[in-house]
C-alpha cells in the first residue's frame, strides 16, 4: 500500500488531481487504517466527481470508523438518489445503520448487495461484522468464508475469522487468522495489534511485545498500541521503559 501511495503521488499534476487517483489514495490509506487520510482524498475525489460510486463503499467504511454519522447519512442520501441498482449504494446504507447500531436492518442492505452481485466479497464481509456484532459467530463464520471464497486475498475476512476464534478464546487458531490476515497486508498496524493481543491472551508475551512494537512503527500515535506495551513493561517490573512510552 505504501508503495501505491508513492507511486500514486509521483503522477503528474494532471493525472494527480483526478477523481480516479484520488479515490485510489483513499483507498490505500483506508487498508492502512489512517482513515483522516483516507477520508482527505475520498472528499477530493468525490468533488471532482459528485456521481462516482465505484469505491465508495470504502469512504463509508472509513466514515464509520470515524464515527461520522452526518457525513454518512449525507453520503447516503446522495449514492440512493444515484442509484438503487448499485452494490455500492446498500453498503452505503448498510454503513450508516451499522454506524446508528441498527445491525439487523443493516445486514439486510449488506445482503441486498449480494444479491445485486453476487461475487461481492466486502459485502459479506460486513455482513460477518454485523452478526459478529449480534454474537451470531456461526452465521459471521458463513460471512467471512463466503468473501473467502470469492477473493481469497481479502484480509478483512480472515480478519474476522481471528476475531470469532479470539472471541470464543481459541486463540491459537485466532493467530493463525490474523498471522493470514497480516500476510496479505503487511503494513497494518491494526492486524499487528490484533496478532499482538491474540499471542498476549494465549501467554506467550514475547511475541505479543514483538508485534506491538511492530503495530507502534506503523502507526507511532495510537495510544491504545502504547498502552499495551506500558502494561508489558510494567507487568515485568520494566517500570523506566514504561514511563518512555
Amino acid at each position: 500500500m505504501e508503495n501505491a501511495i508513492k507511486l500514486l503521488l509521483s503522477l503528474p499534476k494532471t493525472h494527480l488531481e483526478s477523481s480516479y487517483a484520488y479515490s485510489s489514495l483513499g483507498r490505500c490509506y483506508f487498508e492502512l487504517g489512517k482513515y483522516k487520510e483516507c477520508e482527505k482524498y475520498y472528499n477530493k475525489s468525490l468533488q471532482k466527481n459528485p456521481s462516482q460510486l465505484e469505491g465508495i463503499e470504502y469512504f463509508s467504511s472509513c466514515l464509520w470508523h470515524l464515527k461520522d454519522q452526518y457525513q454518512c447519512c449525507n453520503l447516503a442520501h446522495k449514492v440512493l438518489e444515484q442509484s438503487q441498482f448499485a452494490p455500492e449504494t446498500w453498503i452505503v446504507l448498510g454503513n450508516c445503520f451499522s454506524l446508528q447500531k441498527e445491525h439487523e436492518i443493516a445486514i439486510r442492505f449488506f445482503t441486498r448487495a449480494t444479491q445485486i452481485n453476487p461475487n461481492f466479497a466486502y459485502a459479506y464481509t460486513l455482513s460477518g461484522h454485523e452478526y459478529v456484532e449480534n454474537e451470531n459467530y456461526n452465521q459471521a463464520a458463513n460471512c467471512y468464508k463466503n468473501a473467502l471464497k470469492y477473493d481469497d486475498r481479502h484480509f478483512n475476512a480472515w480478519w474476522g475469522l481471528g476475531l470469532i476464534q479470539s472471541k470464543e478464546q481459541n486463540y491459537s487458531e485466532a493467530i493463525k487468522y490474523f498471522k493470514k490476515a497480516l500476510s496479505i497486508n503487511t503494513k497494518s498496524a491494526i492486524l499487528h495489534f490484533y496478532l499482538a493481543t491474540a499471542y498476549l491472551q494465549n501467554k506467550d508475551i514475547t511475541k505479543a511485545l514483538q508485534y506491538l512494537k511492530l503495530a507502534e512503527e506503523e502507526d507511532n500515535n495510537n495510544p491504545m498500541i502504547k498502552y499495551q506495551i506500558s502494561n508489558i513493561y510494567i507487568n515485568k517490573g520494566r517500570y523506566d521503559e514504561a514511563l518512555e512510552i
